[in-house]
């Protein structure tokens, strides 16, 4: 069953906060040697917040999946702070959904992003996943 696009519109907004632990610093993950929130995990955040923000209005069928994203991270956030991250969807066209977001800390905003999501099948998206694991 095809969804109906027009329940996902431009404008719509969804606001997350995460607490920045240890686990969630570059030192941590291995992307720097400095105890700051990684930017591998304010990607993470920001697909999180999109894909909650429109997953509830899709059919049972559907799933939204990431397929970009344009991070620019240019401050850095302590462990034991909070980023909130704001995201808002710019355009809808068919199953292609971009989203604008911005990301802040205790002190001042620390980057902006540009995801995009498309809207799939989810049992054909699985099976297409599925069938490369025959040839690993």
């Amino acid at each position: 069953m095809p969804f109906d696009v027009n329940r996902i519109q431009v404008g719509m907004v969804s606001e997350g906060n995460q607490d920045v632990t240890e686990e969630l610093t570059a030192d941590y993950v291995g992307t720097g040697n400095v105890p700051v929130l990684a930017t591998p995990m304010i990607a993470l955040f920001i697909e999180k917040i999109c894909h909650e923000m429109v997953e509830q209005l899709l059919p049972a069928e559907n799933v939204s999946v990431g397929i970009s994203i344009t991070l620019n991270h240019f401050a850095p956030t302590p462990s034991g702070d909070n980023v909130r991250i704001r995201a808002e969807i710019t355009s809808v066209d068919e199953r292609r959904i971009s989203y604008a977001a911005t990301i802040w800390d205790s002190q001042e905003k620390v980057g902006e992003a540009e995801h995009t999501r498309v809207i799939v099948n989810r049992e054909r998206f699985l099976s297409r996943a599925r069938s490369k694991t025959t040839s690993l």
